[in-house]
């Protein structure tokens, strides 16, 4: 097979093997299938470079049908990869998005979330595509994110504004939100109503399966209340009020087939209409969508929230996170949420 010759925009060449840009936008580029000249006006040579090197070893590991292990080493490889300055990592997310590679747009975003935080990133939210912005910003906990916007250096989204809002109205820090995020749980608020607007009572769950951060929060000797703003705790029936905020979490950790304790709960997590549909709804702390679920059951006592961008782990299927009204153990009807 003839070399492709790629020119940077420094005028330095490089001969490589087309096969390997398969995945990315480079074959439409050509002008024809035989055309062996492409010239990357926006791409330096440095970054073409590694953008090369991206390609060559992820050409080879498909063609290898890696397995698990190759797999462990891959992940190594790309860690190491991206181990870049920050002007670097700026141009790689630009070329990876120029040429459509998106597995190396996901990695430099994640590497510029990282930059971000540790306040080694040096571009202005207005040199970057919003897609770009959001890409980044998906990567960043709540607490990180909104100081970046509030920095110049990322935008938000209505829909991000909301989402950043209710989650750094209850967590002053995101130290609980990396612990979670690292243990693979994703966090998740229900909720009458997730606006924003008024008085809000809200029920916290890190739906911690295995209760991997449920130990880890004990090995550094911390609890969740100590990630929250000031507020009042209800020893009894763990609802936390947040002081001089409309907002009231209930923050009891479900474990295994154990349930929620939510007194008033008809009154406090669910919204019916005229037609008769019950409404509740719930906010995960890695995706920036409301979920509304609704059910046109008549009220029981028991509610099952179906979080569809929450599978279990073990099923596969939508999450089901069970709250309860009461004291009581006894099996009760459940009436299912599920999502519109």
């Amino acid at each position: 097979m003839s070399k492709l010759t790629l020119i940077s925009s420094d005028k330095k060449r490089f001969y490589v093997n087309p096969s390997i840009f398969s995945d990315t936008k480079i074959p439409q580029m050509l002008e024809t299938p035989t055309t062996n000249l492409l010239s990357l006006n926006s791409i330096n040579a440095v970054t073409l470079e590694k953008v090369i090197e991206w390609c060559v070893y992820h050409s080879n590991f498909r063609l290898n049908n890696s397995n698990c292990t190759d797999a462990s080493n891959k992940k190594k490889w790309e860690d190491n990869f991206i181990k870049v300055n920050t002007q670097l990592v700026q141009h790689l997310v630009d070329a990876a998005d120029y040429l459509e590679i998106g597995s190396l747009l996901e990695l430099g975003c994640r590497k510029a979330a990282e930059k971000i935080r540790s306040g080694a990133w040096e571009r202005q939210r207005s040199s970057l595509p919003n897609h770009i912005q959001d890409k980044i910003s998906s990567n960043l906990p709540p607490c990180a994110l909104k100081r970046a916007a509030e920095a110049g250096i990322l935008r938000m989204s209505p829909k991000q504004r909301l989402h950043n809002k209710i989650w750094t109205s209850i967590f002053k820090q995101d130290d609980y939100f990396d612990l979670a995020l690292d243990c693979g749980v994703n966090p998740i608020l229900i909720g009458k109503d997730l606006t924003g607007n008024g008085e809000m009572f809200l029920v916290f769950t890190s739906i911690d399966w295995e209760g991997e951060v449920h130990f880890a929060l004990q090995e550094r000797g911390h609890k969740i209340t100590d990630f929250l703003h000031e507020h009042y705790l209800d020893e009894t029936t763990l609802e936390c009020k947040i002081k001089g905020s409309p907002i009231t979490v209930n923050i009891w950790q479900a474990k295994n087939h154990e349930f929620s304790v939510v007194r008033d709960l008809e009154e406090r997590l669910v919204q019916a209409d005229l037609d008769g549909n019950r409404w509740t709804a719930y906010l995960s702390l890695t995706n920036p969508s409301i979920h509304y679920l609704r059910n046109n059951c008549k009220p029981d006592g028991r509610v099952q929230i179906k979080c569809e961008d929450y599978p279990n782990p073990r099923t596969g299927e939508p999450t089901e996170w069970l709250c309860l009204d009461d004291q009581e153990i006894s099996y009760r009807e459940t009436t299912n949420f599920e999502t519109i």
